[in-house]
Parts: C-alpha cells; sequence; structure tokens
C-alpha cells in the first residue's frame, strides 16, 4: 500500500480513503444467477406436464446440486 501511494505521489490514507469512495458508490453486488437451460423437465407431450412451484424448486435444487464443484 505504501508502495502504490509513493508510485503515485500520495499519502496512504487518500489513497484508502479512494478506494473506500469508490467501492461506497459503486452498486452492491446482487446474487449470482445462472441461466437455467430450458425445457427443464422434457415431455413427450410438451405443455401437458403442470408444474407447481415447489416441484420446480426441487428440480433445481437437484440441477444445483449435480454442478456443484
Amino acid at each position: 500500500m505504501k508502495a502504490a501511494a509513493a508510485i503515485r505521489g500520495r499519502k496512504v490514507k487518500d489513497l484508502v480513503a479512494e478506494g473506500l469512495r469508490t467501492v461506497l458508490r459503486s452498486p452492491p453486488a446482487g446474487p449470482r444467477t445462472r441461466r437455467i437451460q430450458l425445457p427443464i423437465v422434457k415431455s413427450k407431450q410438451p405443455g401437458t406436464l403442470r408444474l407447481g412451484n415447489e416441484t420446480i424448486a426441487e428440480i433445481e435444487a437437484r440441477l444445483d446440486i449435480g454442478h456443484e464443484s
């Protein structure tokens, strides 16, 4: 930090203050999102399968478990 401030010809406290201002001005990071591949559930008769939110959440959870590294 001292070296970075010296290279820029600034005091450490000024460099830290600038960094804090930069971070506080930027929007907070939201939750990570990932794209879901459709169809979630393959069907021989598309459009006939009725899924509720709970069932979809369970399927997504299973997909997440399968993609963890």
